[in-house]
């Protein structure tokens, strides 16, 4: 940094996308396996890291599944490897203690061509970001697939993406912290 690179762009932000093809749904994946056909399926689809404030997810799913028995939760996804282990690892000790610990699906890491069938046999996905930088700075590409498969969703609105996203009416949003 020097008075020659006064006003020199270092960063250029790239926003995250999709190519917009079609996606292919490969039969059922879920509905009549994994839950059953009446059941409203909640979504987290990818990593468990260390953003995901899984305090709140879990407090507000169980809180759901108090008031319908036929909300089942539905996870893609899981640790990030030598980064951060520790988060889903606790989600789960929070799952085991439930009371509705059975209606917790957490298949882990699926082959990418299934998930356009769980967005398609899926209700709602469900996006909870704690207050930190990656959550102001980073983006969340499950949103992206989520609205090019029609799946509705509900997130925390700090980051740029999802404030964009808010402001916009294209998702449904809640305070971060409140289950």
């Amino acid at each position: 940094l020097t008075r020659h690179t006064l006003g020199y762009e270092f960063v250029h932000v790239i926003p995250c996308g999709i190519d917009g093809a079609p996606l292919v749904k490969k039969g059922a994946f879920l509905r009549g396996s994994h839950v059953n056909n009446d059941d409203f399926v909640i979504l987290w689809s990818g990593s468990y890291n260390t953003w995901a404030d899984i305090d709140t997810l879990f407090n507000a799913v169980n809180y759901a599944m108090k008031k319908d028995k036929k909300i089942k939760f539905v996870s893609t996804g899981g640790a990030v490897d030598s980064h951060d282990e520790l988060t889903y690892r606790r989600f789960l000790d929070l799952i085991q203690k439930s009371e509705f610990k059975d209606r917790f699906i957490m298949l882990g890491w699926v082959a990418a061509g299934s998930l356009p069938a769980i967005y398609e046999e899926s209700d709602l996905g469900v996006n909870v970001d704690k207050s930190c930088y990656e959550t102001l700075l980073g983006s969340r590409h499950r949103l992206l697939d989520w609205m090019h498969s029609g799946l509705p969703f509900i997130t925390t609105p700090p980051s740029e993406m999802t404030q964009t996203l808010c402001d916009n009416k294209l998702a449904f949003t809640f305070l971060q912290g409140d289950a």
